[in-house]
């Protein structure tokens, strides 16, 4: 069984469903990571193998929005060792994806800024940053699990962000329903740069989608 973790659901929209895939939806941050890393680990058998994925955030300028990364390793801020990942399965490498290899750091807060973004780039030695996968990849790695790690840059120092997502209170970390609302009835003057972030986010959720279905077709032909 190949174990595609997410986020939130609008990362995986693209993502076709299949008897050898399952989708898992962890929440954004640490604490939601953490709980469900915990429970994936407990409904895996053996030769099965998950797959992060989701939006990232670039701290190399050189790295655009809708580029493919693929992790060697990952780092989560405050642990004081990388957690090495899978990357030489053939499955993971299909033809006709422009595939960047990076190392990637986790973090428990959203990095916007450029000054921060190279900061972090510095300190970690890394060229993206998510809020998920270094907790995915730590807890496959204690349950002798393999696991990858492949996103797609969302956003980059050039082009970051428009929007503070850190200070709309979602319970799940799923920005939908009414807690946007709340947030833009407070604040009506944002709602351009929500559209604007969700329109790049839909755009690059269509390359993230096809990398996986490419994956999960290739998976399931080696499990045959």
């Amino acid at each position: 069984m190949l174990w595609v973790t997410a986020a939130v659901p609008q990362e995986t929209g693209y993502v076709r469903r299949g008897p050898q895939l399952q989708v898992v939806h962890t929440g954004v941050g640490f604490t939601r990571a953490r709980a469900a890393a915990r429970d994936l680990v407990s409904r895996l058998a053996p030769g099965d193998f998950v797959l992060s994925t989701g939006f990232c955030g670039a701290l190399d300028p050189a790295l655009a929005p809708g580029q493919m990364v693929l992790w060697e390793c990952a780092w989560v801020e405050g642990e004081p060792e990388e957690v090495p990942l899978e990357t030489a399965a053939p499955f993971l490498h299909p033809a006709g994806i422009d595939l960047c290899r990076t190392r990637g750091v986790t973090v428990p807060r959203i990095v916007n800024a450029a000054g921060e973004r190279e900061e972090l780039r510095s300190r970690a030695k890394a060229e993206v940053v998510d809020m998920e996968s270094g907790i995915l990849a730590r807890a496959c790695r204690d349950a002798g699990v393999p696991c990858a790690v492949a996103r797609v840059v969302l956003d980059t120092p050039a082009d970051p962000l428009r929007t503070d997502y850190g200070s709309i209170p979602a319970p799940t970390g799923d920005l939908r329903g009414r807690d946007v609302v709340r947030w833009l009835c407070l604040r009506p003057w944002r709602l351009g740069g929500l559209l604007a972030d969700r329109r790049a986010a839909a755009q690059v959720a269509g390359r993230l989608g096809e990398y996986v279905n490419r994956v999960a077709e290739a998976h399931a032909r080696r499990m045959d």
